[in-house]
């Protein structure tokens, strides 16, 4: 790691293009297919939790896997790793952008709020299963 509490871009850059290799592959399947969930050592090879979420417009609606959740070797941090745009209910929710409260004081596109709505409750019970104060979202 580049200090204590960062990850390098090239970390984050393989950490980020190993979470399409989930969207349909378990998180055994992607590692024995040689996929790198490490980030490149960042994170622990113990990558447990893989995020089941849901897009699309209408009813037109897909479930796919959106990112996996990891912590770093040291086990100070905890990496919230996840997907963009990636196939025809993505780009549908993508569509979906009429400005929604987010439950934050803000407003985001509908179709972003409804699909991070659909992992938010997976990736929360992951962080608050540690004692990790550092968080990363790549």
């Amino acid at each position: 790691m580049a200090d204590e509490t960062s990850i390098t871009p090239k970390q984050a850059a393989i950490l980020a293009d190993a979470v399409y290799a989930l969207k349909d592959k378990s998180i055994a399947a992607a590692s024995d297919l040689g996929v790198d969930l490490t980030g490149g050592s960042a994170a622990t090879n113990n990558v447990n939790t893989r995020v089941i979420g849901t897009s699309g417009l209408f009813k037109y609606k897909a479930s796919s896997g959106f990112g996996y959740c990891t912590q770093s070797k040291d086990a100070k941090e905890a990496f919230i790793v996840t997907r963009g745009t990636n196939s025809l209910a993505d780009v549908l929710t993508d569509l979906d952008a009429i400005p929604m409260n987010t439950g934050f004081s803000n407003t985001a596109a509908a179709g972003f709020v409804k699909t991070f709505q659909s992992i938010e409750l997976k990736v929360q019970e992951y962080l608050n299963a540690l004692e990790i104060t550092i968080q990363y979202i790549v």
